[in-house]
């Protein structure tokens, strides 16, 4: 199959087993649709007369369908930055939820759809309380905002508008949709 669901809240660890099923599935993929593909043009190749465009299999985009309420923003940005390094299509299914922490793999997507606008949510980030625990308020501060800058400069890097994001930049725990805003096409 030429895709991969991931749903559920983003928890602590999710990269790695992610990481593991989504290469291990895109490589299955590529190796089928490779051998596919290798199968079509032998069959050209022997029957020059005989090319139809239907014998010829085009290699497909490999998708991601996402259905998520957000999770821990550290293992999502690890996730997104690795969506968007395979160049991967992400979907919204339908009856999707993509809020908080999973809007990142969803703006990380080469290619986005999403079916309700108002099922695509954003705010800003939020970090575990237990990392900041052992830590000095100016501390704590200072990592935050650190953290807070990359969660940003991911989403520009991703392409999504500045308005967008500094919407989000408002401390509230108000979630922003697309329509909202009118979320600019890519």
């Amino acid at each position: 199959s030429d895709c991969i669901y991931f749903q559920g809240e983003i928890a602590e660890g999710d990269f790695i087993g992610f990481e593991k099923a989504l290469i291990r599935k895109i490589k299955n993929y590529y190796l089928d649709s490779h051998t596919k593909f290798t199968e079509s043009l032998e069959h050209v190749f022997n029957n020059p007369y005989d090319y139809d465009l239907a014998n010829y299999k085009r290699v497909g985009t490999f998708r991601i369908f996402i259905n998520s309420v957000g999770g821990n923003v550290s293992e999502a940005l690890k996730m997104a930055k690795l969506i968007r390094e395979l160049e991967l299509h992400v979907v919204l299914p339908m009856d999707g939820k993509c809020f908080s922490a999973c809007f990142y793999l969803y703006s990380a997507g080469v290619f986005r759809l999403g079916h309700d606008d108002e099922s695509i949510g954003i705010h800003s980030p939020s970090f575990e309380k237990k990392f900041f625990k052992e830590l000095s308020q100016e501390e704590a501060n200072l990592i935050y905002k650190g953290r807070e800058s990359e969660a940003y400069d991911v989403l520009r890097d991703f392409n999504i508008p500045e308005k967008f994001i500094s919407k989000s930049n408002n401390r509230t725990d108000e979630v922003y949709s697309p329509s909202t805003l009118i979320f600019d096409p890519l």
